[in-house]
Order: C-alpha cells, then sequence, then structure tokens
C-alpha cells in the first residue's frame, strides 16, 4: 500500500527499457526534454550501449535540479559544507543532472515498466550528465 502511494505521488517516466524519476516536480514534458538532452551526446549512448542498455539491461535514471546534492544518489561528492541533502526550494528550471544507472534485479530483468523501480535491489552508476533545456 505504502509502495503503491509512494509510486503514484512520484514524477516517473517509463520509456524504452527504463524508468526515469524526478526529484522535484515536474511535467512529462520537462522530463522528455530534460532526458532528451541528456541522450544527445554519442558518449553518453555509447555508453549505455556499453552497459548493455538496447540490448536488455534496464536502466534506473534521476532528474536532478543542478545545483542540488542528495548523498543517496551517486551523483558527485557534496562542495565542502553541505551536509545531507541539500534541496534549495529556488532553482533555475533548466538545469538538470541526468543520472543514469543499470538497474540490477535479484532475478531476471522485470518486463513490466513499473517493475523496473519495484523489483532493483541495486544500481550501477554509468554517467552523469549536465543538460539546459534553455541552451540545449
Amino acid at each position: 500500500m505504502i509502495e503503491r502511494y509512494a509510486l503514484n505521488r512520484s514524477v516517473i517516466l517509463y520509456a524504452n527499457d527504463a524508468a526515469t524519476v524526478a526529484t522535484t516536480l515536474m511535467s512529462q514534458a520537462e522530463m522528455e526534454s530534460a532526458l532528451q538532452i541528456a541522450l544527445a551526446p554519442s558518449e553518453v549512448q555509447n555508453q549505455l550501449a556499453q552497459a548493455g542498455y538496447g540490448a536488455g539491461a534496464k536502466l534506473l535514471n534521476y532528474i536532478v535540479p543542478l545545483n542540488w546534492f542528495l548523498p543517496d544518489l551517486p551523483l558527485e561528492k557534496s562542495p565542502e559544507g553541505v551536509r545531507g541533502h541539500h534541496q534549495p526550494k529556488s532553482f533555475n528550471r533548466d538545469e538538470y543532472k541526468v543520472l543514469f544507472t543499470k538497474a540490477k534485479f535479484a532475478t531476471g530483468n522485470p518486463i513490466a515498466d513499473e517493475d523496473i523501480i519495484k523489483k532493483t535491489v541495486a544500481r550501477e552508476p554509468l554517467v552523469v550528465v549536465k543538460a539546459n533545456k534553455a541552451s540545449g
């Protein structure tokens, strides 16, 4: 019941063997835009392909405002003096960092989109991409 509530209240985009979670309130169009920009560089596409994306691997991704720091996610080291979560209410809605991770499961790959989130037992960080929706 709690799991269902959390999934229903989260902003999640399911597409192409991946689940992408927004860590702040944003529309599906905003998520798609940030994700499209982050996926555009060939280096990113190559890293994801090397991890098996497109060949059966599932991704669990996160879109995080650029000036936020979330120690639960393997994004980057927090700056000096920042401890724990740092989530300013005011942030630039054009600037995000997108974390791509390979989802790991106890047994096999899930088929349903929502199962990527529900059945992930570990994540392998692949790449963090800074995306600016205003400049592309």
